[in-house]
């Protein structure tokens, strides 16, 4: 079972980026925690509003959610915060880059009112009569909730460019109605 947060009481201000390690595999690392003022966790789980379902990749595995309508804004306000905030973290330790350049260099989970997460194949998404089926088998346009595991930042070279990846994972999808 998951503790998640509900995303209108998730404070990206409450999130604590530590220190670099190394995974379990030798890549680099930057745990993070969220503390709220009744717990701690060791990482940041939260639910998102619904969402509209665009596409799913089986290659990749990328999920492409669009969050359009007023509905939508406390979210998207949260995403942007989100990310933001992970920025203001790193940039001490890349004193010779640029605000810019770290921007850049971030690979978002939000830009632009879509939010891209990965996911695998056998991802199912609880339906609404208890029933579930295969991500793959969703159809655009679906009402959508996710419950986002967020659990650290990694650093990546992707030929010859260093990039900042969110790291996350999808443990649950449900559609909604």
């Amino acid at each position: 079972m998951i503790i998640a947060i509900p995303y209108t009481e998730f404070n990206p201000a409450k999130i604590t980026l530590h220190p670099q390690i190394d995974d379990k595999r030798g890549r680099p690392i930057h745990p993070m925690s969220y503390r709220d003022t009744y717990a701690q966790f060791t990482d940041v789980s939260i639910i998102t509003p619904p969402i509209t379902f665009s596409s799913y990749d089986p290659v990749t595995g990328r999920i492409v959610m669009e969050c359009h309508g007023s509905q939508h804004r406390t979210f998207n306000g949260k995403m942007v915060a989100f990310q933001k905030h992970i920025l203001t973290h790193i940039q001490p330790e890349a004193a010779t880059m640029s605000s810019e350049e770290l921007d850049n260099m971030l690979q978002k989970l939000y830009n632009s009112r879509v939010l891209t997460l990965y996911t695998f194949p056998s991802t199912l998404v609880k339906l609404g009569n208890g029933t579930t089926c295969p991500i793959s088998e969703l159809k655009a346009g679906s009402s959508i909730r996710c419950a986002v595991r967020l659990y650290g930042v990694m650093r990546l070279d992707y030929k010859g460019v260093p990039q900042l990846r969110i790291q996350h994972s999808v443990p649950s999808i449900w559609l909604t109605v």
